[in-house]
């Protein structure tokens, strides 16, 4: 389907950029842009070489930036820190913050801060324990034996998750129902990258 404006041609078919057109865009991008595309993109380098006993002092140093710095009114981390410290300062956890900021403690800090408010903001109260079916309303339970978003069983060639989303079941129309898609995504990437 095609139709003009001006002297534009649109299609809502047809891809308005293609490979070549991305990869002379690229080209033009710094070393910089390009790292921090890729952590946009894909929330980091996972193959960052770190050796076990600098891995503990950049664990350590984050925990430690946690404790003590500013909440900047972000209050979810500091509930966290109090109720489920096991979850909040999980080695896990943080260690995918600290590859996901190429090993930046501050920025690493930060983005645990804003996981904490998008997990509040997306489940209140519940936000403060394991993300499991149990905290997921029906419609939402209802939604996943739809398949409105789900994990294909293979990766793609760098090893990661692949998420699949049918738009069309989406009921995107209130505002619960923009939570209970943000619910709904949350627990696909908990559960999805837990095994």
């Amino acid at each position: 389907t095609r139709f003009t404006l001006s002297t534009m041609t649109f299609s809502f078919t047809e891809p308005r950029i293609d490979d070549s057109a991305y990869k002379a865009e690229a080209e033009n991008f710094s070393l910089e842009e390009k790292k921090t595309i890729e952590g946009d993109i894909f929330g980091g380098q996972n193959d960052l070489e770190i050796n076990k006993d600098e891995l503990n002092e950049l664990l350590g140093n984050l925990r430690n930036e946690l404790e003590n710095s500013p909440s900047d009114g972000k209050i979810a981390f500091e509930t966290a820190k109090e109720r489920c410290p096991d979850i909040a300062y999980a080695t896990e956890v943080l260690e995918a913050f600290l590859r996901a900021e190429h090993c930046d403690v501050k920025a690493a800090a930060r983005r645990a801060e804003n996981y904490w408010e998008a997990k509040f903001e997306a489940f209140g109260e519940n936000a403060f324990g394991s993300v499991t079916l149990d905290i997921l309303n029906e419609n939402e339970i209802e939604a996943l034996k739809r398949g409105v978003v789900r994990f294909l069983n293979v990766r793609d060639k760098s090893g990661r998750g692949i998420i699949v989303t049918n738009r069309k079941d989406w009921f995107l129309g209130t505002r619960e129902n923009r939570n209970s898609m943000k619910r709904i995504f949350f627990f696909h990437f908990r559960v999805g990258f837990q095994g």
